[in-house]
């Protein structure tokens, strides 16, 4: 080792210089997940193997991409109940209407109205 490579850092290694920034630092995460071995044969070993292969291929398919390419297309989902707000939600990150609010035709009538009429089993006598 030379003095530039441990000047400053009490004469260990010093650490490997990685890419600035978002896509620097998640393809950083992914070298390190890549490299993580379990090798010993615990109860959840199998499990965080799986876990890290899992990990790697968003990494791979989806996240860094999208990072890489501002083209790539933007994956999001928004889930909740009728009129949660979730058309409200995607146009003001937006910042315009690129989702339609709720159309009438397409709420389902139990979230319309509710009906009293008891019902009775078929056969039975009321």
């Amino acid at each position: 080792m030379n003095s530039q490579e441990t000047s400053g850092n009490h004469g260990y290694p010093a650490p490997p210089v990685r890419p600035a920034g978002a896509v620097g630092l998640l393809e950083a995460v992914r070298g390190a997940l890549a490299e993580t071995a379990l090798p010993l044969a615990l109860p959840d070993a199998a499990h965080a193997r799986q876990d890290i292969r899992s990990a790697l291929a968003q990494l791979d398919d989806y996240i860094l991409p999208r990072y890489r390419s501002l083209d790539a297309p933007l994956l999001a989902v928004v889930g909740g109940s009728t009129g949660a707000g979730k058309s409200t939600l995607v146009n003001a990150l937006v910042g315009h209407a690129v989702t339609p609010g709720p159309v009438p035709s397409v709420l389902r009538r139990a979230s319309r109205s509710c009906s009293t009429t008891p019902r009775t089993a078929p056969g039975s006598r009321t």
